[in-house]
């Protein structure tokens, strides 16, 4: 009974279980709570840390409801799942903190034009990396990826100046980052 297994993991992650906040994340982020338990779940990341930098973006979604249209109930969980990943991160959990990580660097990779946030390349990098000096394999592909990005980037916007070299690139945040954990 997938309520039943739900009311559990919110129980979980109301204590700060990373493998549950975690889990809700996975859930919510499939669009699978219903929005009773979206709201507790909201609630359990408020509490969590005033520290988190996706709580902003659920206080402003507070008026979750069934009249809510699906492409506003989509943000809503996608910030949700966001946040929960981010507590889930911070207790270590690995899987989490790639999670978060890809989620961020879709969000960086459909931002159009140059209006790219370069501090969410630096957060996906730091997560990555969190997660391969834990051994996950998968963060190191990873972060090679963003390695890629972030110099795809550079070439990008010094397209006509002689003044890119790789000392540039290798002192990007991004790119130092990165290096620490390959």
């Amino acid at each position: 009974d997938d309520k039943r297994i739900h009311d559990l993991y919110l129980k979980s992650a109301m204590m700060g279980n990373a493998f549950s906040l975690n889990s809700l994340a996975e859930i919510c982020g499939d669009g699978l709570l219903s929005i009773e338990n979206v709201k507790i779940a909201m609630d359990i990341s408020l509490k969590l840390s005033e520290d988190n930098p996706f709580v902003s973006m659920l206080s402003t979604n507070q008026n979750f409801d069934h009249d809510e249209d699906e492409n506003e109930k989509f943000v809503i969980e996608r910030n949700l799942a966001k946040a929960l990943w981010y507590e889930s991160s911070i207790r270590g959990h690995r899987v989490a903190q790639v999670s978060l990580a890809d989620s961020l660097m879709e969000e960086y990779m459909s931002t159009v034009g140059d209006n790219k946030d370069e501090d969410i390349l630096v957060m996906a990098s730091t997560l990555f990396s969190m997660a391969a000096q834990q051994g996950y394999v998968v963060a190191n592909d990873a972060l090679s990826r963003v390695m890629r990005i972030e110099y795809s980037r550079l070439r990008h916007q010094y397209e006509n100046d002689e003044d890119f070299h790789e000392d540039l690139f290798l002192s990007q945040p991004v790119v130092q980052i990165a290096i620490l954990s390959l």
